[in-house]
């Protein structure tokens, strides 16, 4: 949830969405707990928040501003790096999570006008689902970052994905040329979600996302898109266009179009 995740909204249709993809992340939390992959829980209950916050602050602009877009742009923008400098700094306290998770609503409540604090208060899901869990400390968040790159840099990390990407189009090549369509198909999935988990972690530096918080969000997001599917087309390149579009339909507008041009070519 950074600069590039808000560019180009649009209307009814940019609210519905930033509704529903709250709703997504706070169940994405929930399961993440239920999973015990709290920290990745952590971060889609902050996603869920920050898309809350968004959806409040586009419906008083739409009404009020003549330039909804660039407004949004310049309000949501320095809050959203002030809650991911301080997340660090908050899990300093080694408070449980829900109280975690606490101070970093009132950090956005207190960010906005007065007359949209309660509003964004009151739109906030529980966080029962994190009543039993202990404190996330910030050596936590760190191994968890360093793990989450396989301990490399993340130069390092990056282009590794995209190697092992372009392997695995390689490898859906001949699988297709082989007549195994249905498997060329599959891999060709693998190879564009490691192009994917590659521009998601280059994105996430780039705009000050330490944690990667912003990865696990755009990720879930982008992964339940796909499980969504009810089928695709028999034809490969077909259906590798249509699962393309499912998975740059759960970016946002900016998103899309870079991570557009960092899919591997077809052959």
């Amino acid at each position: 949830m950074d600069r590039q995740s808000i560019e180009d909204p649009g209307g009814h249709d940019y609210y519905s969405a930033l509704v529903q993809k709250g709703n997504r992340l706070n169940l994405a939390s929930r399961r993440l707990v239920g999973e015990q992959a709290i920290i990745e829980a952590i971060a889609c209950q902050v996603g869920a928040d920050l898309s809350v916050l968004q959806a409040v602050i586009w419906e008083q602009l739409i009404v009020l501003s003549k330039n909804a877009n660039a407004q949004l742009l310049a309000h949501a923008t320095p809050i959203f790096q002030s809650l991911f400098d301080s997340l660090g700094s908050i899990a300093e306290d080694e408070v449980p999570v829900a109280s975690m998770l606490g101070k970093l609503r009132l950090d956005l409540i207190k960010a906005v006008q007065p007359g949209q604090a309660l509003e964004l208060e009151s739109r906030f899901a529980p966080l029962d689902h994190f009543e039993a869990e202990a404190a996330v400390t910030a050596i936590d968040l760190e191994e968890w970052r360093l793990q989450r790159v396989g301990r490399l840099n993340v130069e390092e990390y990056v282009q590794l994905r995209r190697a092992e990407s372009v392997q695995r189009m390689q490898k859906a090549q001949e699988l297709r040329v082989s007549g195994a369509i249905a498997s060329a198909i599959a891999t060709t999935y693998e190879s564009d979600m490691l192009a994917l988990d590659a521009y998601l972690i280059e994105s996430a530096v780039a705009s000050g996302d330490v944690h990667f918080f912003t990865v696990v969000m755009r990720w879930e997001l982008a992964v339940e898109s796909v499980s969504a599917l009810s089928g695709v087309p028999e034809t490969f390149t077909e259906a590798i266009e249509a699962i393309r579009e499912v998975i740059l339909s759960a970016l946002d507008g900016g998103d899309q179009l870079r991570m557009k041009v960092r899919f591997p070519d077809i052959p």
